[in-house]
Formats: structure tokens, sequence, C-alpha cells
């Protein structure tokens, strides 16, 4: 599909459901299968499925050029009960095509941790809670104070924590937008 794209598109992205459920490394299986689609000519990959958050990578290609892995996003609205899943991400970057070469190039590429917040007190059993999602730079600490999850099971959710979170994942090759 990958091969009758070429010559129609100027840039090709591939969503891919993968990875192992609740680990936040990539595993070596990922990591294969990023290196033979970036060998394909792909652009950039965005990876989801394991509910929580996966490094940004780049996968130098056997052409030179390099491809932008995105591991996985994480959840962008869960109701998951550890705080690993209701911490997600947005990426964003910008596609330059160069106007004489043709050459595509991924560029300014950011990460942007997300929350998934409701507040203490929401009715699980009747599904009454109100959910709303949150960029962590936006995300104050009263907020993570009254965070539902605190009382249901014991966490003690903190800004700084969900900072600390998210760098003990993502690698220093990316911006991290806090």
């Amino acid at each position: 599909e990958i091969s009758k794209l070429k010559g129609n598109v100027d840039v090709v992205i591939v969503l891919v459901h993968w990875g192992k459920e609740f680990t936040n490394k990539a595993n070596d299986e990922q990591k294969e299968l990023a290196k033979f689609i970036a060998n394909l000519g792909v652009d950039v990959i965005i990876g989801e499925h394991p509910h929580v958050i996966q490094p940004m990578d780049w996968v130098e290609r056997d052409d030179g050029k390099q491809t932008l892995v995105i591991y996985s996003l994480g959840n962008f609205l869960s109701s998951q009960v550890t705080i690993e899943g209701m911490l997600g991400g947005c990426a964003a970057f910008d596609i330059r095509k160069n106007g004489e070469t043709g050459e595509i190039t991924v560029e300014n590429v950011k990460w942007y941790p997300t929350m998934t917040h409701y507040n203490m007190g929401g009715n699980y059993a009747n599904g009454t809670r109100h959910y709303k999602v949150y960029l962590l730079k936006d995300y104050s600490e009263e907020l993570a104070k009254n965070h539902g999850l605190n009382p249901k099971v014991g966490y003690k959710i903190t800004r700084d924590h969900l900072i600390e979170l998210t760098e003990s994942i993502m690698n220093d090759k990316f911006e991290i937008v806090y």
C-alpha cells in the first residue's frame, strides 16, 4: 500500500497499533517494525495501543534519511485507574518540502504531555464523572490535588510528579512543552 502512494503524495504517515499494554518502553518488535516501515519511505510513524506514553525517536533509514517515530501517544481520554494511564500526549511537528529538490523533512518536533482529569467525588458506579483533558502546561497543582484518582487508589498526584514521569519516559531529543 505504501508503494502505491509513492508519486501520488508528498508525505506518508503511518499509524500503527502495536506494543505491549502498560509498558512505557518500545519493545524490540516495535523497533524492528519501525525500521522496516521507515525503510519503505515513510516520513512519520505514530503508534498507539499500550495505553501509556512511550518515547519518540528518529529511525535512520537505509537511504540516509530519518523517520520520526512516536512509539505511543498513550491515552488521550482515559478512565483507567493509574497515573500512567491518565497521562497522554500530543506530538507536533512541521513538514517541510523543498521546492527545488522535492525533499521532505520533519522539523520542529515537540511533545505536549496531557492529563485526563476528573474531580474527586465523581460517581464511578453510575458514570457521572466529568472528564476533561488538559495540556500539562495548563494543569495546575490545584487540579492535581483534586484529581479523582487520589482517594480511589491512594495516589497523591502532583504536577511535579507528572513532569518527572514524562521526563523518565521521553528522551532529550525533542522539546517537551510544559
